[in-house]
């Protein structure tokens, strides 16, 4: 779907393909700056099988020359009321031109919630993600929450159980486990 210009060039937004994974890594790392490429890829492979575009997968906002400006990981959760659209890690990319590539990957996950039942739109943006906080609220999108993070200090510094500092979470978030009630239990 084609949705805007960016430097003259029409921005499509569709699903990842399978082969674009390895040139996402470096616009996953602008919001997850400590996943390792080996993890990304063993999130990113499932999420890229056509058979589950319906329920997850990753949104990717590319130029006529193939070239990946932006990104997005989406679930649907189809036993929540009202049944939500979970759109996280929005990363745009790029010198000076960010928000027609924001505003591209905004509509995208709007048309995306419309034909997937959903009815409700929940996102997380990193805060370095200006573009894109402004273009979600240029769409009608509010902030429902705020979330506080706290950065504990070098790995080796820190004393926290490991659960915190590993990203298994992420891996188990993009199978659609229910990872609120495994840290209450941790």
């Amino acid at each position: 779907m084609t949705h805007e210009m960016n430097f003259g060039n029409p921005i499509s937004v569709a699903p990842l393909r399978s082969t674009q994974i390895g040139q996402a890594f470096p616009l996953v790392r602008e919001v997850a700056p400590i996943l390792m490429f080996e993890q990304w890829i063993r999130i990113a492979s499932p999420l890229t099988l056509e058979d589950k575009f319906d329920r997850r997968g990753i949104l990717a906002a590319t130029v006529a020359s193939g070239h990946l400006y932006g990104l997005c990981l989406y679930r649907v959760e189809p036993l929540k009321s009202p049944k939500p659209l979970v759109a996280h890690y929005l990363a745009t990319f790029g010198i000076g031109q960010q928000a027609p590539v924001a505003r591209s990957l905004v509509a995208a996950i709007d048309s995306l919630a419309f034909r997937l039942g959903c009815e409700i739109i929940q996102t997380s943006v990193a805060s370095s993600q200006r573009s894109v906080r402004a273009c979600l609220e240029a769409a009608g999108h509010r902030i429902r929450q705020v979330e506080f993070s706290k950065y504990i200090g070098d790995a080796e510094d820190n004393q926290m159980p490991a659960r915190y500092t590993d990203l298994s979470w992420l891996e188990q978030w993009h199978r659609g486990d229910d990872i609120s009630s495994a840290a209450k239990r941790g």
